[in-house]
């Protein structure tokens, strides 16, 4: 029994490089056997397929050429340098954050320890409810004059 899922474009390529699933195979070859004109576009694709085998099925077992493995070699060099580089270059900054802060925080004098005593003083007790205090209003600009 042919289900009911449409056939895709990728699934008529699979069947034509017969890569395709059993179960769904008979789905694609009674779709085919609907739609003649696709069955010729597909005929066309097993062609072109037969045509590139026969072509460049001599040249599978072959080795690399010398020429091109230095130029892979030699990209991949590059790669691994440029991703080394970025790797440092990452490190170096986040060094230069983490003792850019730690001497803020010395020369402003705080440590943990002074930052947390006073804000746990200050904090509201277990039934009271914190204040805010509304802001100031904001001077109004007159856009034609102030810059």
């Amino acid at each position: 029994m042919p289900s009911d899922q449409p056939i895709s474009e990728d699934e008529l390529h699979a069947y034509v490089d017969g890569d395709i699933e059993p179960a769904r195979c008979l789905d694609i070859a009674l779709y085919l056997a609907r739609h003649p004109d696709e069955a010729a576009r597909m005929e066309v694709f097993r062609a072109q397929r037969e045509a590139i085998h026969a072509l460049f099925d001599g040249c599978l077992h072959q080795p690399v050429p010398r020429r091109l493995r230095r130029i892979v070699r030699r990209h991949a060099g590059r790669r691994a340098r440029r991703r080394g580089t970025g790797m440092l270059v990452g490190i170096a900054l986040a060094t230069v954050v983490v003792v850019t802060g730690r001497a803020v925080v010395q020369h402003a004098g705080l440590d943990r320890d002074s930052v947390a005593a006073p804000a746990a003083q200050h904090a509201p007790a277990a039934g009271e409810l914190p204040v805010m205090r509304p802001l100031e209003p904001l001077r109004q600009r007159n856009r034609n004059f102030d810059i």
